[in-house]
């Protein structure tokens, strides 16, 4: 599988964790979604910098509308993430969370 995926979040362990765990499921980290396609992106719902995570959601689908998309929190937030078209992985995450998360993110699309 050469999917690539970006992810925007808050914790740089959940981060290395969540890079770790797509890599086994077959993904390439991309860094810049305006100069890659990206195939999937996982989306912090609550940022601390301020960020509209909706906003980069819909950024991300103006960019490329058929990117999937999976909104992580620690709270449950999945009729949220639902309504933006998007699954949703509840942290903290194990692979069969985010496998998980990425087949709904597919049965949503």
């Amino acid at each position: 599988m050469n999917q690539k995926f970006l992810i925007v979040a808050n914790i740089k362990a959940e981060v290395e964790s969540l890079v770790k765990i797509l890599k086994v499921l077959g993904f390439q980290n991309v860094i810049d979604p305006k100069k890659e396609m990206i195939d999937v992106a996982f989306i912090d719902y609550f940022l601390v910098d301020g960020s509209d995570s909706l906003e980069i959601i819909k950024s991300l689908k103006e960019i490329n509308s058929d990117v999937r998309l999976v909104i992580m929190s620690y709270y449950d937030i999945a009729t949220v993430a639902k309504a933006n078209g998007a699954g949703f992985l509840q942290k903290p995450f194990s692979l069969e969370s985010v496998r998980q998360a990425l087949l709904d993110s597919i049965k949503i699309k």
